[in-house]
């Protein structure tokens, strides 16, 4: 299968599948990305015929192989990319280790989409809730607890790494004093950042750093939200 047939398809923004891309310019993957700008381009008509067994958004296209989950599409791409040391299969502690790493920063994810999902919420209540007392702070003081003064959270490179640097920037871009006054994350996702391909990837035509559509959630970081 030829890596440019690899397709990523998803919405015209950044969301769940700013890990997949982050991941695909961090193993140095080339794909295309399918953008759909508008919910009549994807449930008009595409999501009833592609060919998925779990229509949804982001997909990835591979040849024979199609793919949803933005989760499992980065640990694909990770075999793509012959990366398996970035899933740690060879070796059990490690698969372990991040797997126990990989989910952790989804909890934080999940807690963090709930919160800005719930447009008829008090958000800022919530929000300061969860932040100084609730679950993203606890999640958050545990990871960079696991990180300590390592490199990398598992203490090797991994897809765990990959996640934790979106959703770290994803609080970032909402809370940045959340990151800020943990010193190791804040020079974690500063030094992820700097990667000569992921720097590159952000400064690339197809990076898209507005994380959801205005006007769908209770936050978003742009101008009028």
């Amino acid at each position: 299968m030829e890596t440019e047939k690899l397709i990523l398809g998803y919405w015209d923004l950044r969301g769940r599948a700013g890990l997949d891309r982050t991941m695909f310019a961090f193993c140095g993957v080339p794909f295309t990305n399918k953008f759909y700008s508008t919910p009549v381009d994807w449930f008009g008509k595409e999501k009833q015929e592609i060919d998925l067994d779990f229509p949804n958004l982001p997909y990835l296209i591979d040849g024979d192989n199609k793919v949803t989950d933005s989760k499992t599409i980065a640990k694909y791409i990770a075999l793509k990319a012959g990366r398996r040391d970035l899933l740690g299969l060879d070796d059990d502690k490690k698969f372990i280790e991040i797997d126990v790493a990989y989910n952790a920063v989804n909890d934080l994810q999940y807690y963090i989409i709930k919160l800005v999902m719930n447009k008829n919420g008090d958000f800022q209540t919530e929000k300061t809730e969860l932040f100084e007392k609730g679950a993203v702070k606890t999640k958050l003081d545990s990871l960079s607890k696991k990180l300590g003064e390592n490199e990398w959270l598992t203490g090797f490179a991994s897809v765990a790494d990959v996640f934790l640097f979106e959703v770290l920037d994803l609080i970032y871009d909402m809370e940045p004093a959340q990151i800020e006054n943990r010193k190791n994350l804040a020079d974690f996702r500063t030094r992820f950042s700097a990667l000569p391909q992921i720097k590159a990837h952000r400064e690339s035509e197809d990076f898209r750093d507005m994380w959801f559509y205005p006007g769908m959630t209770a936050w978003n970081n742009t101008p009028n939200q």
